[in-house]
């Protein structure tokens, strides 16, 4: 009995959460609403004062923080990425797409968007000119999650949970460069840059359970963890803790990792454990003041240290100032 419950737990979280969580229910019973898949460019459209203002959050799923500081948000069911004001968190201006949008990163000339029914991450100017797709363009990915952009480094990384694995490329043109992972991941989902060691951290779950880098099947087993790469896509760790869904996350200077956990309805902050291995748990963000229903992202303005939340279910962007950093 414990053996399917488990089993039914697996697919369930597989078939609902994101990004078919947010998607609803067609009448042909797919799971997925019926959704016309465009290539054409989206466009940035400068928003007038009553534009903007009529501009809501609907479904926030991932977030990322501009280096104009503006912060930009994808909107999973309406298809947009919204750029909010990081002060008052009002809406400033939109792309607009006719896809169903998750990823999402931002470079200081470039706008990255991950469309998911076109398994595709275009590049666009800040005018919302097409500039050019990563890898092959449509059907690159089987779903672009997540993505991360190193504009130091000149590398953009995108989580594709379809293909569970990490696949990496130029960002200045959009050439595959190389993947990792495969084989080892089962539904990678958010992926963040600890700037402490500049390493990668993949947040990830499902049925099997991490030993020495790689995923070996047990069906008894419900494996939710954090794996940890350098910038060349070689293993290092695996973060493992009292985690459900983890979804995406973000690390501080210090590499204290914030993780959301979208069943959990928490934020939960690790820090590295000072008198052994592994990491601790130090405490979370959710319910109290800061009410948090389906998280799905964090970032940190590394300037303020206020971290910012996508919350999905409640419509809107949760702001804790200073929660970027420890007490």
């Amino acid at each position: 009995m414990l053996f399917r419950q488990l089993i039914f737990m697996f697919f369930w979280c597989t078939l609902t959460l994101l990004p078919v969580f947010l998607s609803g229910c067609s009448d042909s019973g797919s799971g997925r609403p019926e959704t016309t898949t465009s290539t054409t460019a989206p466009v940035v459209e400068p928003e007038s004062e009553s534009e903007a203002h009529a501009l809501t959050l609907t479904s926030p799923v991932r977030i990322a923080l501009a280096p104009s500081g503006q912060l930009v948000v994808s909107e999973f069911n309406a298809g947009k990425v919204l750029f909010l004001n990081q002060e008052t968190l009002a809406i400033e201006g939109s792309i607009d797409s006719s896809q169903r949008l998750a990823a999402v990163g931002a470079a200081s000339d470039k706008i990255l968007v991950g469309a998911e029914i076109a398994g595709a991450v275009g590049v666009y100017s800040y005018s919302g000119q097409l500039l050019y797709m990563l890898g092959s363009g449509v059907g690159e990915f089987e779903l672009p999650n997540d993505l991360l952009v190193d504009e130091a480094g000149g590398r953009v990384y995108v989580v594709d949970t379809g293909a569970k694995m990490v696949k990496v490329y130029n960002l200045s043109d959009g050439v595959f460069l190389w993947s990792f992972g495969g084989g080892s991941m089962n539904f990678p989902t958010g992926i963040a840059l600890d700037p402490s060691n500049d390493t990668l951290l993949i947040s990830d779950f499902g049925v099997g359970k991490a030993g020495g880098g790689m995923m070996s099947f047990d069906p008894e087993s419900f494996y939710a963890g954090i794996w940890r790469y350098d910038l060349g896509g070689n293993y290092l760790e695996t973060i493992t803790g009292s985690f459900s869904r983890p979804q995406g996350l973000a690390v501080n200077g210090d590499g204290v990792i914030f993780l959301a956990d979208s069943l959990l309805s928490e934020v939960l902050v690790l820090q590295k454990d000072p008198g052994g291995a592994g990491y601790v748990q130090l405490f979370s963000y959710g319910g109290g003041d800061v009410l948090l229903r389906l998280p799905l992202d964090v970032v940190i303005d590394p300037s303020t240290q206020s971290l910012y939340v996508t919350n999905n279910l409640l419509d809107r962007i949760e702001v804790i100032p200073g929660g970027g950093m420890l007490p």
